[in-house]
């Protein structure tokens, strides 16, 4: 039986209605955390990518922790909203704030086993926000390097997807 090709269509359609050459990289925000803050940040296809050291960098200058999702294995990068721009050749990233909370608790996981794509994934109002918060703080923080710095962002070794033109 032949698998069903999954995409995510609003960013494949955008994706391919764009000139990748003008886009420097994709930051992308999937299932951002809503609790209290972390300690430490995840970047699923950051490794991929020169936009990994960036990352390193900042993250360290704000005392933060860079780690690897321990979920990596289920396939974010692949079945998320950067693929789509990934597949483009576009450095592609999710960034968001990590597993490690101040609390203690490992809220991302809870997150992806708790109520996630179910019909009771729905906003609550006792939300903190605080990693919300850190992480928009992140990416504007990786904007700006991007911005004043201009480097070139580049794909580490071979891709282990087809890229399209």
């Amino acid at each position: 039986m032949k698998q069903k090709k999954k995409v995510c269509w609003a960013s494949y359609f955008f994706a391919n209605s764009i000139d990748p050459s003008k886009i420097v990289a994709n930051i992308n925000f999937e299932s951002t955390p809503v609790w209290e803050k972390a300690r430490d940040f995840i970047a699923v296809g950051a490794k991929y990518s020169t936009l990994e050291d960036i990352l390193k960098k900042i993250l360290k200058k704000e005392n933060l922790k860079y780690s690897y999702f321990s979920m990596a294995n289920q396939g974010f990068f692949y079945r998320s909203d950067q693929f789509s721009f990934a597949r483009k050749g576009i450095p592609s990233i999710w960034i968001t704030a990590g597993e490690d909370y101040v609390s203690g608790k490992n809220r991302l996981k809870e997150f992806f086993t708790g109520n996630y794509h179910t019909p009771e994934d729905e906003y609550n109002p006792e939300w903190k926000l605080d990693s919300t918060i850190q992480t928009i703080k992140i990416a504007l923080l990786l904007i700006d390097y991007i911005n004043r710095n201009t480097p070139e962002i580049k794909w580490k070794g071979k891709m282990t997807f087809p890229v399209e033109n």
